[in-house]
């Protein structure tokens, strides 16, 4: 996505899921907020956990809330969506850029975990039946005490 909004504009650009009953999560959805648009590409994601119950008028919304300056323009190049493939506790998905990938092209990264948490690793590493699970997590913000299960 590409805009010539520039710092100091008002109006956040946002990108979400609607539906008659369904309210998307604050991290399920994109916002841009006035002051952060970027005059060059720039790739945008979420992740959407589907709700159990699909509405039957269940849509894509694209809007601005507030009032954009005079003269300035969004380009959306693209919209795509992808499942998300679950490689023992990471979840991954492949988006393309500016250029197109090629065969032989190789992906590698780094993924470190500390560990960190008797429930995460528990579920994890399997320890409560066969599957190995990756609760979603932030250390900072932990609601389920490691007291709990010791």
């Amino acid at each position: 996505m590409a805009s010539d909004l520039i710092g100091g504009d008002a109006g956040t650009l946002e990108i979400s899921f609607a539906g008659t009953g369904y309210t998307a999560a604050s991290s399920e959805k994109i916002s841009i907020a006035p002051g952060s648009y970027t005059a060059t590409y720039s790739l945008y994601n979420f992740f959407i956990n589907m709700p159990a119950f699909i509405p039957a008028d269940f849509e894509i919304v694209v809007k601005v809330t507030g009032t954009m300056t005079n003269l300035k323009n969004v380009y959306i190049d693209s919209l795509a969506l992808g499942p998300v493939q679950w490689h023992g506790g990471v979840g991954i998905t492949v988006v393309a850029g500016g250029t197109r990938f090629r065969r032989n092209d190789r992906f590698t990264w780094t993924i470190a975990n500390t560990d960190a948490g008797v429930f995460q690793t528990a579920f994890r590493k399997g320890l409560l039946g066969n599957q190995k699970v990756q609760l979603p997590s932030v250390a900072a913000a932990a609601t389920i005490l490691d007291s709990w299960a010791t």
